[in-house]
């Protein structure tokens, strides 16, 4: 015959399983938590490298990945509230970003990809930085509050952008090098992708001086006493001769491509440009 349990083996029993479910519970419920964590830390350092690109992606030695920087000179901007400023990573604005050439963002849902893993959206901070050029936004932060939904506390989580990685180089030096200048002066500008430019493109700095300062030069695009940050991505050098000492009578031109990649505090460059006997 069969014996039934008795009713201390019973509560035994529960005892038992209780002491299992209490030790089980937490541990699965700090798994679930460290999941959301993990998962809201992927999206922080994806809405980075979109903002960045991927300095890893190398083809013949250079780098070929800027990311929203590389296209449009600094960082991207708007409603900071929300994902109004993030938006412009994956949806192109109507204006004000002649270059985008987006979507920076790719195999992320659309609707997750500006809040964290509890949903909430991320805040997201710029700091107007200013330079020789004017003020950009070349440095930020985007946050998560954590799990408990507040800012500013232990649990939060976040990711910075420096200006240092957006825009790192503040010295250009090289040689413009020429020949046949019947004139008394040279210009040389420096051109990039600007978000304020109705063209897509305007002069980041200018300097018309004398034949004679060059073809060495060196640091000679301070405005204000102030060093001009160069953001990173393609970047155009152009040198211009003139035959006057204003810069108003156009005799020769020479225009290059360089690519500043990050930590890259000073740009070599070499102009040279053979101007004809008139």
């Amino acid at each position: 015959m069969k014996r039934g349990f008795t009713l201390i083996e019973v509560l035994v029993t529960m005892a038992i399983v209780s002491v299992l479910a209490g030790i089980m519970v937490p541990a699965a419920w700090k798994m679930w938590e460290s999941q959301e964590i993990q998962t809201t830390k992927e999206r922080l350092n994806a809405l980075k490298l979109a903002m960045l690109g991927d300095k890893n992606l190398v083809q013949n030695g250079i780098r070929t990945s800027y990311g929203f920087v590389g296209d449009n000179g600094e960082l991207p901007f708007g409603n900071m509230s929300a994902r109004g400023g993030l938006k412009f990573l994956v949806d192109k604005p109507a204006s004000g970003y002649p270059k985008w050439n987006g979507p920076y963002i790719s195999g992320i849902d659309p609707s997750t990809y500006s809040v964290d893993a509890w949903g909430r959206p991320f805040r997201y901070t710029l700091v107007n930085d200013q330079d020789g050029y004017g003020n950009r936004y070349l440095s930020g932060e985007i946050r998560s509050a954590g799990l408990d939904g507040v800012f500013d506390n232990a649990d939060d989580i976040s990711v910075v952008i420096s200006d240092k990685e957006v825009a790192p180089t503040h010295r250009i030096q090289g040689n413009f090098s020429f020949a046949n200048l019947t004139g008394a002066s040279a210009n040389i500008e420096v051109k990039f992708s600007d978000p304020g430019s109705s063209v897509g493109e305007t002069t980041l700095a200018s300097v018309c001086k004398s034949k004679a300062t060059f073809p060495n030069f060196s640091s000679i695009f301070p405005n204000a006493g102030a060093p001009i940050k160069l953001p990173i991505g393609k970047l155009t050098i152009t040198g211009n001769l003139y035959r006057n000492q204003n810069c108003t009578a156009p005799a020769g031109k020479s225009q290059y491509d360089y690519f500043v990649s990050d930590n890259v505090s000073s740009l070599f460059i070499n102009l040279p440009t053979f101007v004809p006997t008139p």
